[in-house]
């Protein structure tokens, strides 16, 4: 098997016959997503910081993890997004007002979280810096 015979959706790192498009010990999905949280690591590992949404997406994952809710103004006010950020300052808040006066939560949708979820659960079981501070 070649690597130009993956398709778009299907594609990996050929490190061995098992590993390769189609079939194998994993579905494609799911090793794709093996590979792409794994090649996360490797850069954050190595220096890589968050930006962008990042950052806001870890924060929710945060509050669920810590807080079992969706309401991140402790969070903000915290900066406990100050464990996985590699800057001193503060990010702006990608929050909505809620219905209670002073709360607030993200405007992003809750479906990447939810994914993020567990692999960031792993992280901090494993001792990883997202909740250090």
């Amino acid at each position: 098997m070649r690597a130009s015979d993956c398709t778009l959706y299907n594609c990996t790192v050929v490190a061995n016959s098992s590993l390769g498009c189609g079939g194998g010990l994993l579905g494609g999905t799911a090793r794709n997503t093996l590979l792409a949280f794994n090649s996360g690591a490797l850069l954050v590992s190595q220096g890589g910081t968050f930006s962008g949404d990042e950052p806001h997406y870890l924060l929710i994952c945060h509050s669920l993890l810590r807080d079992g809710d969706f309401e991140l103004t402790n969070n903000y006010e915290h900066r406990d997004y100050a464990g996985y950020m590699m800057f001193e300052g503060k990010i702006a808040a990608h929050v909505v007002p809620g219905a209670e006066p002073g709360s607030r939560y993200s405007f992003h949708s809750p479906g990447v979280p939810f994914l993020m979820l567990t692999f960031y659960a792993l992280g901090v079981l494993f001792k990883g810096r997202a909740l250090d501070g």
